[in-house]
């Protein structure tokens, strides 16, 4: 069954999340984006040189959770972990500028901060580079208390333990808050009788070993999913094609999603940056200078790439 969503329904949902106080608790981290410009190949290793332009940095993993929740008038209640270091107070700093988040962050000994850095140019990520040491676990969160709602946003880091899990049903058995797990890994019977799960459609496969393409292999994989965990239900959202609920004894529901075109975003407007390299060297007449022993990037494009020799740069 397929179901849309009008805009009054939408305005009256987002009335109800105004004001609401939102335990956000999980796996908390440093997003970093450096951007620049990229004009030339380094004649050091056949890898583009980025002349960075700028720096920007925000909350990631839950703190993005916590923040969607402010940015639509809720009151969001971070708790999570981070290291008492440059990283964690550039993290402590960012959140404190957030008018409608309130850190319940914990910061003990010897934890470091998780960052992951970006760096981007003509719009496309040409790496990541990731700082993470194991995580450390926490049985409860001080985020729990007053929540309307509580979010565990699992990015497999450690903070989302047994414990935890264990801490968030209690308080929602007593306060009679929902809880909502966007979850990580392949059991999910761990995270016990939540009230939602919401895995994307890699992760429902990857839990059930079902295929997900069309509604009604997402029907079988739902079912399925609630048959191995005790949560009372299911939403997979499923990129250009929507979300789909199941709700434990209840019909699947179907959310298609809609294509837009954007005109001040033309589709492909922003090519990929190793065509765009092709193109570029190509423009300069340098293409009889490759030699396709010395282009070990050459799987970063789906055709096989133009190797580029760096001995003329």
């Amino acid at each position: 069954m397929s179901d849309t969503l009008d805009l009054g329904a939408l305005q009256t949902l987002l009335e109800r999340v105004r004001d609401l106080k939102a335990a956000c608790v999980g796996d908390l981290m440093l997003d970093r984006y450096v951007y620049g410009e990229v004009s030339r190949i380094s004649p050091e290793a056949p890898i583009p040189v980025l002349r960075t332009r700028r720096t920007t940095a925000m909350p990631g993993g839950v703190g993005n959770v916590a923040r969607n929740v402010a940015a639509l008038g809720g009151l969001a209640r971070l708790g999570a972990v981070a290291g008492d270091d440059a990283a964690g107070q550039e993290l402590r700093d960012l959140i404190a500028a957030e008018d409608r988040v309130a850190d319940f962050v914990a910061r003990p000994a010897g934890a470091s901060t998780i960052v992951k850095t970006r760096f981007v140019a003509a719009g496309q990520q040409l790496l990541r580079l990731d700082e993470e040491e194991a995580g450390v676990e926490i049985e409860d969160s001080d985020a729990f208390a007053e929540a309307s709602v509580i979010l565990l946003s699992d990015y497999a880091k450690g903070v989302v333990s047994d414990g935890l899990i264990a801490a968030a049903l209690k308080t929602a058995r007593q306060t009679g808050a929902p809880v909502i797990v966007d979850p990580k890994g392949r059991d999910f019977a761990r995270y016990g009788g939540v009230d939602v799960i919401k895995p994307n459609a890699s992760e429902l496969t990857g839990a059930t070993g079902l295929p997900v393409e069309t509604d009604a292999e997402v029907e079988a994989a739902l079912a399925a999913l609630l048959d191995q965990t005790t949560a009372k239900a299911v939403v997979v959202t499923r990129a250009a094609k929507g979300m789909s609920l199941m709700r434990r004894g209840g019909p699947v529901r179907h959310f298609p999603g809609r294509a837009r075109r954007c005109s001040t975003c033309p589709a492909r407007a922003t090519p990929s940056w190793p065509r765009w390299v092709w193109r570029w060297a190509r423009a300069r007449r340098w293409k009889r200078r490759f030699s396709s022993r010395s282009w070990p990037l050459a799987w970063w494009s789906e055709r096989p790439a133009p190797p580029w020799s760096p001995r003329r740069n």
